[in-house]
């Protein structure tokens, strides 16, 4: 389409269509398919697009932040800029996010009998998958480095056992 300006104006009313509730991959992929070719996106574009506008809150539901799309067309990328540049490597990362959690949905729904199968679509399910692996990997940490338990313990006592989520990711980060 050429103009920049002009391709997010076209997406934005082909977007508008009421045809499509756009709130799954499913259903985005749809939306997008119709004006693909107008706007000159690949099949694999495509894909990056959609799957770098996951919520990963809901991902086994493949569910999409209309936002996070939507910056893929009112981002300015006529050329080298920090913003664009940011928005890239953060693309970038949430891509390997998206693999790696994608990764850890496989696994996990393989280890389910037949018959709870349907316990993947639970937010019940996907929180304790996702954030698990962080806790066993803590809990070896600690157990390993007595030393490393005491501070952190030291620390939650020194804020009368309400530690913030800065303060222990900070701990996490630095000593772990």
């Amino acid at each position: 389409m050429g103009d920049q300006q002009v391709q997010a104006v076209e997406v934005r009313k082909k977007l508008k269509s009421n045809e499509v509730k756009i709130h799954n991959v499913k259903t985005l992929r749809s939306k997008i398919n119709e004006f693909s070719g107008e706007v000159g996106l690949t099949s694999a574009e495509v894909t990056i697009i959609i799957f770098t506008s996951l919520d990963h809150d809901y991902l086994t539901n493949l569910l999409c932040l209309s936002g996070e799309f939507l910056k893929w067309f009112t981002m300015n990328f006529a050329g080298e800029n920090r913003e664009e540049t940011d928005f890239l490597e953060h693309k970038r990362m949430i891509w390997s996010m998206t693999a790696d959690l994608a990764g850890m949905i496989i696994a996990g729904y393989n280890e389910l009998p037949d018959n709870e199968k349907e316990k993947l679509l639970t937010d019940e399910w996907w929180e304790h998958q996702r954030y698990s692996r962080l806790g066993d990997q803590i809990k070896q940490k600690l157990t390993k480095e007595k030393k490393l338990k005491k501070e952190l313990r030291d620390l939650f006592r020194s804020q009368q056992d309400k530690l913030s989520y800065h303060d222990l990711f900070q701990f996490l980060e630095k000593k772990m």
